[in-house]
């Protein structure tokens, strides 16, 4: 209950009456309970969970509403000035169950999700561990799977067996692997295979990947050698009160002086925790500042021909710890 009265606390320094915590990760952290299906956690001086039927046996420390309509469960709500989490509600909601109210984003939810407490820290551990076992064995299976869609299947078939997987597997090669979030394919494996993979345990996520050289020549061995320094600059920046754009300044440096900068495609990395992608993003521009304890994920990419990804989770301290233990 600490953490929702924190967000009680914070409400009421932004001067708002009262809160609709709309996503289910953002539920989770504040009362414990994942919901199945649409909820909504009515932040005020009496917080209430408001539920659909499918949820009615829902067990949690505030009062617990069944609502076969979330829009007149909410017409008792008196207050004009509504903080909400403004990338989690549809227009579609936003102009019927709240109209007539000032919506005020409430920022604050997602800082208090990146620096994550000791059980946090305990579930990102296993996850990590978890999906480091799935990707050792894809390291075997590599070279005798006959397609993507094969390998990608095992790797899921091994993340089920383990816990959950966090997202769907991508498995990319040739061609493919030049694309970011390639969907596998019945492609055969040859030239670089991409693995993309993260396992869910008790609600919290892992995600890394590997680039695995099949009959690849110099060029890739090369590219494959630059992005491995490159995550590695990365993952030394990851240190208390430097910025997510320090951290990604770090990786595109090294990727620069190797001629590889044009060919980035995307971010160098993200927080992670109940989701895959939490905020802050190690972009460019960005200048979130660094706790300790927060754990990001440290993933340079260059596409080009083909392409090659290598990713992390890593611990935010003094001195960075890298989670996801498994080979580069």
């Amino acid at each position: 209950m600490r953490r929702l009265e924190l967000a009680l606390q914070r409400l009421q320094e932004m001067g708002l009456e009262a809160g609709i915590v709309s996503s289910p990760a953002s539920i989770y952290y504040l009362t414990g309970f994942y919901p199945s299906a649409q909820a909504l956690l009515v932040l005020k001086q009496e917080p209430v969970l408001l539920v659909s039927p499918m949820d009615s046996a829902a067990e949690v420390d505030v009062e617990l509403r069944v609502c076969t309509s979330f829009r007149r469960c909410l017409k008792e709500l008196e207050a004009r000035r509504l903080g909400v989490e403004k990338s989690r509600i549809s227009l579609h909601f936003a102009e019927t169950a709240l109209r007539g109210r000032r919506l005020v984003d409430m920022r604050f939810l997602s800082e208090m999700r990146m620096v994550k407490d000791g059980e946090e820290l305990r579930r990102l551990r296993k996850a990590a561990k978890a999906a480091c076992r799935v990707m050792e064995a894809c390291s075997r299976l590599v070279g005798e799977a006959k397609s993507e869609r094969e390998l990608a299947a095992q790797a899921c078939g091994m993340l089920w067996r383990e816990a959950a997987p966090a997202f769907d597997v991508i498995v990319a090669s040739g061609q493919n692997s030049a694309k970011p979030h390639h969907t596998p394919q019945s492609a055969p494996l040859r030239r670089v295979a991409v693995v993309d993979l993260g396992a869910r345990v008790e609600h919290y996520c892992s995600d890394i990947t590997r680039s695995f050289l099949l009959d690849a020549g110099e060029e890739e061995e090369q590219v494959y050698s630059a992005v491995v320094e490159a995550l590695e600059a990365g993952v030394r920046a990851c240190t208390p009160g430097r910025t997510t754009g320090e951290v990604e300044a770090e990786v595109r440096r090294v990727l620069r002086e190797y001629g590889l900068e044009r060919f980035i495609a995307h971010a160098a990395g993200h927080s992670i925790g109940i989701e895959v992608h939490e905020a802050p993003s190690l972009r460019r521009r960005s200048k979130t500042v660094l706790r300790e304890n927060m754990v990001l994920t440290v993933e340079p990419g260059v596409y080009g021909s083909f392409g090659v990804r290598v990713e992390d989770m890593v611990l935010v301290k003094t001195k960075p710890e890298v989670l996801s233990r498994f080979r580069r």
